[in-house]
């Protein structure tokens, strides 16, 4: 529901929260509609959720073109497989791992410091 949350009525069939931790909710969504934005996307991809993307500025438009080319619906059974695998390459890249030693390394070097 986001900062404005006070704000917000939700209907009788609704519940939500001011925030929630997007990647652990999105692995139990089957579809998720979002406004484009690129770390939602990533985190949809990751998820291997297809998208529905309803842009409101900046990089959603380009963003929200580029899921509509891929064609990503929920009813495909093709492209939910391809999301999944995907979603399971993510998992298995060692990305996290690999970040964090490039910018320990890039601090070094900056710093003169040696681990």
């Amino acid at each position: 529901m986001g900062p404005c949350h006070h704000e917000v009525t939700l209907g009788p069939n609704m519940s939500g929260e001011p925030f929630l931790p997007q990647p652990s909710v999105l692995p139990e969504c089957d579809l998720l509609i979002t406004h484009g934005g690129s770390n939602t996307l990533g985190e949809g991809v990751a998820a291997g959720l297809p998208m529905i993307v309803l842009p409101l500025f900046r990089d959603q438009y380009d963003n929200a073109q580029r899921v509509a080319d891929l064609g990503e619906l929920l009813a495909d059974d093709g492209r939910r497989r391809r999301l999944a695998e995907v979603r399971e390459n993510i998992r298995r890249a060692p990305g996290g791992e690999t970040g964090g030693i490039l910018i320990a390394d890039l601090a070094d070097s900056l710093t003169g410091i040696r681990r």
